[in-house]
């Protein structure tokens, strides 16, 4: 798998959770998760998500503010996680 899927899925996920369908539409990436609309419960049921399909566990201590700051964040910790190319 490379990295780019691994945005995609993240980018599909996070926008069907976001409650801000306003800032949905300008997101990228870099966009802040905080912005979107994706509190702590959302969040957490996007951890399960990418546990699932990534086929990895996240340790409690990888589930930084830093780490889950963006979309492109997280590619990058799952893309260690399973040692992807880019």
């Amino acid at each position: 798998m490379q990295k780019q899927e691994i945005v995609q899925f993240l980018m599909e996920r996070v926008k069907a959770m976001s409650t801000k369908p306003q800032a949905v539409e300008t997101m990228t990436e870099a966009t802040e998760i905080s912005r979107l609309g994706i509190d702590s419960v959302t969040l957490i049921n996007l951890v399960v998500e990418i546990e699932q399909k990534f086929d990895i566990f996240l340790e409690d201590d990888e589930m930084t503010v830093e780490r889950f700051n963006s979309v492109r964040d997280i590619a990058a910790l799952i893309s260690e996680k399973i040692s992807v190319s880019s």
